[in-house]
């Protein structure tokens, strides 16, 4: 398994924890590692993938996403074996997109200059609610979002959850 859906990963009350921490401290950033009231939730998420394998927890990365902005296709950084990305506020329909064929990585390939386009053929989407989240083995998973549709004031934020194989 690559990936799969998690409902109801956070309640909406542990979502507006978190943003209401990232919003106090945001500023200007684009995003935050590591925010302390995130890294509390990490073993609730980590309990609802077992089924992925033995994990640590990497890092945390708390992130807004305004109008247009899109995730390219791309795979995890190598420290990154599994990665929750959790839809901490924004109630649009903004879909993650993995496919369902692992990444084999050639020779001469880097992060961002592969041609992506094979595994966008055999692909699952997911439109993650508030509080639910998208799991998938980031290294092995080429996954993207398209541009986000939203009115200019709306945003979406995600909380993503990095684990490493023990």
């Amino acid at each position: 398994m690559l990936h799969k859906y998690l409902k109801n990963a956070l309640t909406y009350e542990e979502c507006d924890e978190i943003y209401n921490a990232y919003i106090k401290v945001k500023k200007r950033q684009v995003g935050i590692y590591n925010l302390p009231k995130s890294i509390e939730y990490a073993d609730k998420i980590k309990n609802q993938v077992i089924e992925f394998g033995e994990i640590v927890l990497a890092d945390v990365y708390t992130r807004t996403y305004i109008v247009n902005e899109s995730l390219l296709p791309h795979i995890d950084q190598e420290k990154y074996d599994v990665t929750i990305s959790v839809n901490i506020n924004g109630n649009q329909d903004w879909y993650m997109h993995c496919a369902n064929d692992e990444y084999i990585k050639h020779t001469n390939d880097e992060q961002y200059r592969v041609n992506w386009n094979p595994y966008k053929n055999n692909f699952t989407s997911y439109a993650t609610k508030r509080g639910d989240g998208i799991v998938c083995l980031g290294k092995k998973c080429v996954h993207w979002r398209n541009s986000l549709i939203v009115d200019k004031n709306e945003t979406v934020t995600q909380t993503m959850f990095h684990f490493t194989f023990v």
